[in-house]
């Protein structure tokens, strides 16, 4: 087994990548051990020093330690440069399990029809829309929590049904294709495809969990549960695929799904004996929504029953800060020789 070693090493906030190069400093005392007994050894020698003390000293005398400060902090800077000094700039999370997750979502020309918001109505398919929302990106007001860590992707049906956005975690996307669902007006479209929503999203969630296999030794990440949430407001009456043969291929996946009713208003109401059977058949669960404050309940409970002891891999972006240092030691290397060379050199 080959073992690599690595000698950096870390300060809250700093990483040294090459440490080894910091051994330069001890020979920095020596250095200025020379430059002391060197600056100290008379360049003309005198019988007697009686007529110079008389001579005075000029401005320039006292600042004559500035070209050797300067000599020494380049020296420092270009060491510390060496060893390729590391500043942690932001983190970055990835995690090794969650939940895959298909949000299918009616939109059939029924969905336009009213619910009780706070005692306003709104059509359904707004509601819908803002409760999915804070449900895959979280809302404290609402008590949800998001889904960071999960594959999450949508299909909408109407009389047929097609993918809105793949499983992802990246889930902007989705969101926004689910808010821009548009209700189904055209009638040879028309009708409630409730199989073949779901036997889309179970191909997708398949689809998936083979993909992440093959880059399994890329992406560290497993599937802990499948997940199909079903919302709808109508009846059964389209489609190629019927919902309970759908029901039973889920079942037979190991992919829960959980349904939701809309039921009430004055027209349009889910086949609410259909939905349980799909969530009794799949062990998942039906809620029935009458409000938004029941959909709201019902996506809350689903939040619960859909979490996973995520464990997270923090890993730290650190920007290379050696520029900094050297470009600052070069001037001040470059300042003491202009200065040792005009204004404060040394006269014999």
């Amino acid at each position: 087994m080959n073992t690599r070693f690595d000698a950096s090493f870390f300060i809250e906030g700093l990483m040294i990548a090459a440490p080894e190069a910091l051994l330069a400093l001890f020979v920095l005392p020596t250095i200025l051990v020379f430059h002391v007994i060197l600056v100290r050894r008379p360049a003309v020698r005198f019988s007697a020093f009686v007529d110079l003390r008389h001579a005075g000293s000029g401005v320039r005398s006292y600042f004559r330690w500035i070209p050797a400060t300067l000599f020494v902090l380049a020296f420092v800077l270009l060491t510390f440069a060496a060893a390729r000094p590391q500043i942690g700039r932001g983190e970055v999370r990835s995690t090794r399990e969650g939940v895959a997750m298909m949000l299918v979502c009616d939109r059939s020309d029924s969905m336009r029809n009213t619910m009780n918001v706070s005692g306003q109505f709104e059509r359904r398919i707004d509601v819908v829309k803002r409760v999915v929302n804070d449900f895959v990106l979280g809302n404290e007001e609402t008590g949800l929590e998001g889904r960071p860590n999960d594959l999450i992707g949508g299909v909408a049906f109407a009389g047929y049904a097609h993918t809105i956005a793949p499983l992802s975690r990246t889930h902007e996307p989705l969101v926004g294709q689910v808010q821009n669902l548009q209700l189904e007006t055209n009638r040879q479209a028309a009708g409630t495809a409730i199989g073949d929503a779901l036997a889309l999203a179970l191909a997708r969630l398949d689809e998936a969990e083979k993909r992440l296999a093959e880059s399994s030794g890329s992406e560290e990440f497993t599937i802990a549960s499948k997940v199909i949430v079903l919302i709808t407001d109508g009846e059964e009456n389209a489609g190629q695929f019927r919902a309970t043969n759908a029901a039973k291929l889920c079942a037979d996946e190991g992919v829960r799904v959980y349904t939701i009713g809309i039921v009430g208003g004055r027209s349009g109401a889910a086949d609410e004996r259909l939905l349980r059977h799909i969530a009794n058949q799949t062990d998942g669960r039906y809620w029935r929504a009458t409000n938004e404050q029941s959909l709201k309940e019902a996506y809350q409970a689903i939040d619960e029953l859909e979490r996973t002891a995520v464990e997270e891999i923090t890993h730290m972006i650190y920007e290379e800060a050696f520029m900094d240092l050297g470009r600052w030691g070069l001037y001040s290397a470059l300042l003491g020789v202009l200065l040792s060379a005009t204004v404060l050199r040394r006269l014999p």
